[in-house]
């Protein structure tokens, strides 16, 4: 099954309010259609504001222009990228 990863970064100071347990929830939720399993959820970064990475498997290839029109909620921006290989989850700091 394809492996993605999800990153969401806040693009408002307002969204800034949304607490790390609230973006886990968003991020599962939106990705339910896609019918996403097995999350494994990153520390967020220590900037402010943070960014949040998840990983996550589908039973099916997510197209790019499903990817593209993701969205969660006002002021916190999604995208979501195909991994290749299980060990580049290591290396977001690349992305």
């Amino acid at each position: 099954m394809p492996r993605y990863l999800a990153i969401v970064r806040h693009s408002t100071l307002e969204s800034f309010g949304h607490c790390e347990k609230e973006v886990k929830r968003m991020i599962k939720a939106r990705l339910a259609v896609h019918e996403a399993t097995e999350f494994s959820f990153i520390l967020p970064t220590a900037s402010l504001p943070p960014v949040y990475y998840a990983s996550f498997v589908v039973p099916h290839v997510i197209t790019e222009m499903e990817m593209d029109g993701l969205r969660l909620a006002d002021g916190l921006l999604l995208d979501v990228r195909r991994l290749q290989e299980e060990l580049e989850v290591y290396n977001i700091v690349d992305l």
